[in-house]
């Protein structure tokens, strides 16, 4: 075990899971499943940089696709969501950073409705 000063900055990799599940009848999104990994200064030339990459999945209920697809009369094919980040945090000083980031989601639910 590392023990670090009070205030010292973290160096390393770190990952992220989360799991939800809730049963159909109460909600619209029965499953979800996120992964992350960052990275926070790996190089010695960018102590203060952050890297990281995500992905996620949201399992609609049955019951709202079929409702959506029936009261649209097939117009809204309501499917699963997914999705992906990559993102680089760049420190310009200790206190301001410029972020570059690239997202990515497959069947945005949300879009299709409006």
């Amino acid at each position: 075990m590392v023990l670090m000063a009070r205030g010292e900055p973290l160096r390393g990799i770190g990952i992220l899971g989360h799991f939800g599940y809730s049963p159909e009848k109460t909600t619209a999104i029965t499953q979800h499943l996120s992964l992350a990994a960052f990275m926070h200064g790996l190089l010695d030339v960018r102590p203060d940089d952050y890297f990281g990459v995500g992905s996620y999945y949201n399992e609609l209920s049955g019951d709202l696709q079929d409702g959506l697809y029936r009261l649209s009369n097939g117009d809204i094919p309501v499917g699963d969501e997914y999705g992906v980040e990559v993102f680089y945090d760049i420190a310009v000083t200790p206190a301001v950073s410029l972020n570059i980031s690239y997202q990515h989601v497959w069947n945005p639910f949300q879009a299709t409705l409006a």
